[in-house]
């Protein structure tokens, strides 16, 4: 179950109660970032563990996944319907007590944990608790030396409970090298529990064998060489229908500074940090569901589970594609700032006219201002500039070849606009985002034909506002090459119905317009003998291109990415050649009573052999293709005398 937060927390938990856990990426975790299957199999080595000694000295562990631990009635496990909140309960065999937990963001708190215990007895009760969290990671190991290096990294960490605190820090005595030179790690992980005012905080990684032998457990503030843990042992009393409650918060990637600071805060005055934390996790189920309204993520209707469907459908839409921050208004200096990145010469060029741009500015009004500037060029990155947040590249610990990253939010926890996706994905949901944003639908259409190829193929992924490319690594099996064939023909069809159907006459305008340009993926398609002799191998990679355009887009902008003309300037064209070109490349590799032949090395997601091939025929691409080709013809043959259709000679030729 993924755990969603406004910000970059991230965490995926089992249905066995293990879980991952972090900020921003895998390599930022506050527990480690395994796959799928290790996090199930973690319960008692990862997360959190509850043990409760009855006053008959029988042992009680709620929720132990075990088949030998039953001494339970019943359990429940829920989640909120915007997936913030996951809680586990449990009642006891005979009905005299329950316990549960939650997991909830809490902002720059980090990850929040809430525990009870309720006596329904009529009578006090009397029990010994151990509660807390183990493997609890240090930062600066990252998934790649955790996977392969593991018990390495165990020797280095050093756990330690602050004096006079319920603050425990996770760190490394060292950064981890095999080199001959010091290398510090000045970055911490921190737990810190309000509540249970009779526990003692212990860090001993063995506290629930302790636990379960009834020995004492270890009072441990330091520890080296170990995994870290966090455990409240306490003797406590349960008065009859009173429910005991406590706290704990985990957090991530503190420096030293932002450490004192957090621990004077936490441990000065423990109630009005408990209430701050309270108000933070709030805050953010408040700003998720502010970001969920605006892709109209909420209905009414009779049938309350299809709501809730609906408002996971678009919470997780809204999580890969991203949503529109302010509705319609343009952040001018994050316009100002990409516009920059993409060509700094053009900026240059304007920079009198773009540094008036500040603040959230209304939509026509920025609109008009950059229109009004009559550059081609700039309006061009106008309409490929989306002021997007929330946005996280695809990956999950089922997908562990998927790298994820999520950016939400500066060093100051301002909110920022970013976004990155794999092209299949992304295009996806702002297909969907666009029905509440249909002004946008410009933007996205320009945005997709613009960082396609001249061959009528599309690049992997895409970002605020480059795009990028896979490369072969001899070492990982997963990596690959190649064009994905079915989005050129059926996202575009999509979306160009959906633009036509808001705005008919901004197709027609930008037949002409040469407000269109190609993306330079450096790959080349074999010539026809070749694919003859092998058509499982039709791609080949340009590795010093794409050396060389890393290279120049690092010094010269992104615009550096686009395909160039024989005067190196940036090839250019009207719409009808754009929306040509994917059109006859399909038809290229038509089989009449067959279907569309897959050439390029990878499969189509929209087939019957979704991600089985990469070779074969299509059939829901000649379906879509049909489409294609009805909707131009029928849009193209209304067209008066008043509409040239230029092109260049390739495309006339082809």
């Amino acid at each position: 179950m993924s755990l969603v937060s406004r910000d970059n927390l991230w965490t995926y938990v089992s249905s066995y109660g293990s879980l991952s856990a972090g900020r921003e990426n895998e390599d930022q975790v506050i527990f480690p970032y395994v796959t799928v299957d290790k996090i199930h199999d973690g319960y008692g080595i990862t997360g959190p563990r509850t043990l409760v000694r009855l006053e008959n000295n029988t042992l009680w562990e709620p929720l132990c996944p075990s088949v030998e631990c039953h001494l339970y009635r019943k359990r429940t496990l829920s989640k909120t319907a915007l997936s913030n909140r996951i809680q586990f309960s449990e009642i006891i065999n005979d009905g005299s007590l329950s316990f549960e937990y939650s997991w909830e963001p809490a902002g720059r708190y980090g990850l929040a944990r809430r525990v009870s215990i309720k006596n329904h007895c009529s009578v006090t009760r009397k029990l010994r608790v151990l509660d807390g969290v183990a493997n609890i990671m240090p930062p600066r190991i990252d998934s790649r030396l955790q996977a392969s290096c593991s018990t390495l990294a165990d020797a280095y960490k050093q756990n330690e409970l602050l004096p006079n605190s319920r603050m425990a820090v996770y760190s490394t005595a060292s950064g981890i090298t095999d080199r001959p030179f010091p290398m510090e790690n000045l970055y911490a992980n921190c737990v810190w529990s309000y509540g249970l005012p009779e526990a003692k905080v212990t860090l001993a990684t063995n506290a629930p064998e302790s636990m379960m032998q009834s020995a004492t457990v270890n009072p441990c503030t330091l520890s080296r060489g170990q995994r870290g843990a966090y455990w409240l042992d306490a003797n406590i009393e349960i008065e009859a229908g009173e429910t005991r409650d406590w706290l704990l918060v985990l957090d991530c990637q503190l420096d030293a500074a932002e450490l004192v600071k957090r621990s004077k805060h936490l441990d000065s005055n423990p109630e009005l940090a408990k209430a701050s934390i309270d108000v933070a996790i709030i805050k953010n189920e408040e700003e998720l569901r502010d970001i969920l309204a605006g892709a109209d993520a909420f209905q009414e209707s009779k049938d309350r589970v299809n709501q809730i469907h609906h408002t996971a459908n678009v919470l997780f839409n809204s999580m890969r594609g991203g949503v529109f921050l302010k509705n319609y208004k343009i952040d001018g200096e994050d316009l100002q700032s990409q516009i920059r990145s993409a060509n700094p010469k053009l900026y240059g060029s304007h920079e009198e006219s773009l540094s008036k741009f500040r603040g959230w500015m209304a939509y026509e009004e920025c609109r008009g201002q950059i229109e009004a500037l009559d550059d081609c060029d700039l309006l061009r990155l106008f309409l490929e500039y989306l002021p997007i947040t929330f946005s996280r590249r695809h990956g999950d610990p089922s997908r562990p070849w998927n790298k994820f990253m999520i950016r939400t939010h500066d060093d100051s926890g301002d909110p920022i606009l970013a976004y990155q996706g794999n092209w299949r994905d992304i295009f996806q949901n702002w297909e969907a985002l666009c029905i509440s944003y249909p002004n946008f639908l410009e933007h996205v259409v320009v945005k997709f034909l613009n960082t396609s190829t001249m061959d009528g193929y599309n690049p992997y992924r895409i970002f605020n506002g480059s795009f990028d490319w896979e490369e072969v690594d001899p070492d990982d099996p997963f990596s690959g090459i190649g064009y994905w064939g079915d989005h050129q023909i059926i996202y575009l069809l999509r979306l160009l119905e959906a633009l036509k159907a808001h705005n008919p006459s901004v197709l027609d305008k930008w037949l002409n317009d040469t407000l269109f340009v190609s993306a330079n993926v450096p790959y080349r398609i074999k010539p026809l003998e070749d694919i003859f002799n092998n058509p499982r191998s039709t791609i080949i990679f340009d590795g010093e291109l794409s050396t060389t355009l890393r290279l120049r887009a690092q010094k010269q902008g992104y615009d550096e990415l686009l395909l160039k003309d024989a005067s190196d300037k940036t090839y250019k064209s009207g719409l009808i050649e754009k929306l040509l070109v994917p059109a006859l490349v399909k038809l290229s590799n038509f089989i009449p009573g067959g279907g569309i032949w897959m050439n390029t090395e990878r499969p189509e997601w929209n087939d019957a052999n979704n991600a089985l091939v990469g070779n074969g025929l299509s059939m829901v691409t000649t379906g879509y293709l049909l489409r294609y080709v009805r909707f131009c013809r029928s849009w193209w043959s209304q067209l008066d005398d008043t509409h040239t259709l230029d092109m260049s000679s390739a495309v006339v030729d082809f």
